[in-house]
């Protein structure tokens, strides 16, 4: 993954995200660099590269059917979210074992589409290159990593670990901190954890 964090990086820095010349230079950056991260995940894999490759797979199937809908950065906040909680202790401890936790028990999981009944199709290509391309770009970054790239539009979701869509109301967020509206999702942390 070095090389996609040199990608990363190269298509990363911005001055200014104030004006809105430059966050169509985040988007364009960010979406460059997905893009050229996800196409070097082509090409063969060895067994370690094969479990980095099935939790890449679980973090975009969870930005694909929870956010494909929504524009760049929310897609990223999606998937900020899921990574917040891999590294939390009250979660599993992989990606797919946070985005299928519960997966079970019918519409009593942690991402709704896993536990929904319906079954879970990839129907638009482009947007899964492009939702993979991102999924790829959270992987070789870290928060706070440079002090200008990209991530600064996804800094307000250090804490996240809790989304849901504008329109609903779920009984546990009023026990938890609001961190950032993006699209049609609102972000919490949770202050007890």
């Amino acid at each position: 993954m070095v090389a996609a964090a040199e990608v990363v990086a190269r298509h990363s820095v911005i001055d200014d995200y104030d004006d809105v010349a430059d966050a169509d230079t985040a988007e364009n950056g960010v979406s460059s660099a997905a893009l050229e991260v996800a196409a070097q995940g082509a090409g063969e894999q060895n067994f370690a590269d094969a479990s980095f490759a099935r939790q890449l797979r679980c973090l975009a199937e969870g930005i694909y059917f929870e956010a494909r809908g929504e524009p760049w950065r929310g897609q990223l906040a999606v998937g900020r979210v899921i990574l917040n909680r891999v590294s939390s202790k009250h979660y599993p401890n992989t990606i797919c074992g946070v985005v299928y936790q519960n997966s079970h028990l019918h519409n009593r999981c942690q991402f709704s589409f896993a536990c929904d009944g319906k079954a879970d199709r990839i129907r638009d290509a482009k947007v899964w290159f492009s939702v993979r391309g991102y999924a790829a770009w959270l992987l070789a970054n870290r928060p706070n990593e440079r002090e200008v790239s990209e991530y600064r539009v996804l800094a307000s979701l250090q804490t996240a670990t809790h989304y849901h869509a504008d329109y609903v109301r779920p009984n546990w967020a009023k026990h938890f901190e609001l961190t950032a509206r993006i699209g049609r999702h609102i972000f919490y942390s949770d202050p007890s954890a």
